[in-house]
């Protein structure tokens, strides 16, 4: 397989888990009344509205794009596959502490919900950097580098 699908899939796996988790957090805080029922439904939606655009931006990209891949051993752009990855984990991790902590009874659901509506205004720079990854073609080994 080659580096570039090697790193969309680990993206995929990585947004799915995270998704998955943070899913998995919600219900057990409600199944453990931890947490009203009422936030448990705000929360969720919170998640998806979170989640949502990206999970289906890297799986349309994954599905579509991972049989165009080259040759094992292609080479690929490591500066986007980094950042992508980097911001990725900074907010995945976030979203996951934050609900992970009422599991400890460390803060508040209405917490852990701000926390994540904050997070929600600083998307650009996670948009930015996904389309930074996706948007960039595997290299040419064959092409010199910078030319078009």
């Amino acid at each position: 397989m080659a580096a570039v699908s090697r790193a969309r899939h680990a993206l995929v796996v990585l947004w799915g888990c995270a998704f998955l988790a943070a899913m998995a957090i919600m219900i057990i805080l409600d199944l453990g009344h931890y947490i009203e029922h009422d936030n448990f439904i705000t929360g969720v939606n919170r998640i998806n509205q979170l989640y949502a655009p990206y999970i289906g931006t890297i799986g349309a990209f994954y599905w579509t794009q991972r049989h165009r891949s080259g040759p094992p051993g292609e080479p690929m752009d490591r500066t986007s596959v980094a950042l992508a990855f980097a911001v990725s984990l900074l907010w995945n991790g976030v979203v996951l502490v934050s609900l992970a902590l009422l599991v400890f009874d460390i803060g508040t659901i209405e917490d852990a919900l701000d926390t994540m509506s904050t997070l929600s205004t600083f998307a650009w720079p996670l948009a930015l950097a996904m389309g930074f990854y996706f948007g960039r073609q595997p290299l040419d080994a064959s092409r010199p580098a910078g030319s078009e």
